[in-house]
């Protein structure tokens, strides 16, 4: 997996205020690089910058400065661009970080010809920072610096118990078992390179249904859009939305799937059993699942606005839990119990059934939607290495859960979904 989503700063044709700290040349913005207006083009340096790479859907205007960022990634990468005969040329930059900490000296001598990294800052808090930077030249060159602004955004984790990270271990505090292992803190860690969840904000929840969206599940677990309305994720503070939801909706399919490994050959079959709650609960979920992604993301929904407008905003369908045309029985892990062949290509259809309503959800409200139907093909129920876990006597909320390889295998396709906004 990539260690690191950078945010590397690009200079534009905009208009700009520029600090030069060598009369030589007076230049004009063209291309990404100060054009020359006498015929010999001397040496010259500065920052290069406006292409942000970042998670968030664009990037705000800001016309007093040289360039603006936004990301999640907590790192600022901050790219020079020199062009010319740089033999010679010696700058020091100063680089001011709006964070309390240290002015950061960088001397260069004779910098390559196009684009080189002058310095990176990692942040320890979300908010917005103004970089100041200014520096000096000697020999024949030109220096171009000013002031950069970035905002660190937050990336908001939200969800039932398949994104809170029950079955995965290594829990944190708290009644909502989540795990350090699951794909939220995953992505965090090894896409961002954030080992001190600076940007996350992990409101996913066992148990929580599409209801709890809006209402709280207990008095000490409250309603998961409070995760995006908090002063921290005020609007246009969040870059990046993930979540599950409606597989926990009043509890159906775990009761199924509790019934098919406990039941024995002699009583009703997995659907001869539950598939009037299964079709009654797939009847409501795509509408339930459009409206609750539109106040995240793109609508006025009973008057109010979206909760992230301007994030990326990624919802997640069920992985399939057996291997396809399955034609033995399986340990379910309930008491010596056995999945029915029969039992496991319905529980099969009816994952699939599901996805199928979540995508169509999100394509209706404009997110986008990670078809992970075959994230544990190979590591399924019945496999020698599988990525959920069976029937749990000790833990029951771990049953039918991913493993931490199971996590592994979801941030994977999410990280290749965000892989693609990488500049």
């Amino acid at each position: 997996m990539p260690l690191g989503l950078p945010v590397v700063l690009r200079l534009v044709s905009v208009a700009m205020t520029w600090s030069t700290s060598s009369a030589e040349t007076q230049g004009t913005v063209a291309g990404g690089i100060a054009q020359a207006t006498s015929s010999h083009e001397p040496a010259r340096t500065s920052i290069d910058g406006a292409a942000i790479r970042s998670v968030a859907a664009g990037t705000a205007s800001c016309p007093a400065h040289e360039a603006c960022a936004q990301g999640i990634d907590p790192t600022l990468k901050v790219v020079f661009v020199s062009s010319g005969d740089q033999t010679g040329c010696t700058y020091t930059l100063k680089f001011k970080w709006d964070d309390k900490s240290p002015v950061q000296t960088v001397t260069v001598s004779d910098p390559p010809d196009g684009k080189w990294l002058a310095a990176k800052h990692t942040y320890a808090a979300r908010g917005t920072y103004t970089i100041n930077i200014t520096g000096s030249e000697s020999g024949p060159c030109t220096l171009t610096t000013g002031d950069i602004q970035f905002k660190l955004l937050s990336y908001v984790a939200l969800g039932d118990s398949y994104s809170s990270g029950n079955g995965a271990g290594d829990y944190l505090p708290g009644d909502c078992i989540r795990s350090r292992n699951a794909y939220p803190e995953l992505i965090e860690h090894e896409f961002f390179g954030d080992p001190k969840d600076t940007t996350l904000i992990f409101g996913a929840c066992s148990g929580a249904s599409t209801a709890n969206f809006d209402s709280s599940q207990s008095g000490s677990i409250p309603a998961q859009k409070v995760y995006l309305e908090e002063p921290e994720s005020k609007p246009g503070s969040v870059g990046l939305v993930t979540f599950t939801f409606g597989g926990d909706n009043d509890h159906v399919f775990f009761n199924v799937l509790r019934y098919c490994a406990a039941r024995t050959v002699f009583e009703e079959t997995c659907e001869e059993h539950s598939k009037g709650a299964v079709a009654d609960a797939l009847s409501k979920i795509e509408a339930d699942l459009k409206t609750l992604y539109e106040k995240v993301k793109n609508a006025k929904v009973n008057g109010e606005p979206a909760l992230a407008a301007g994030a990326k905003v990624i919802a997640l369908g069920y992985p399939r839990l057996f291997p396809i045309d399955r034609t033995k029985e399986c340990k379910t892990g309930y008491n010596r119990h056995d999945f029915q062949p029969s039992d496991m290509t319905w529980l099969n259809g009816v994952v699939k059934n599901f996805d199928t309503k979540t995508e169509n959800g999100a394509r209706a409200a404009g997110i986008s939607y990670i078809n992970d139907i075959n994230a544990f093909s190979g590591h399924e129920l019945c496999q020698r290495d599988p990525y959920v876990n069976a029937f749990e006597y000790t833990s029951p909320h771990d049953s039918f859960h991913p493993t931490g390889a199971g996590h592994a295998a979801l941030a994977d396709l999410i990280e290749k979904d965000l892989g693609s906004l990488k500049a």
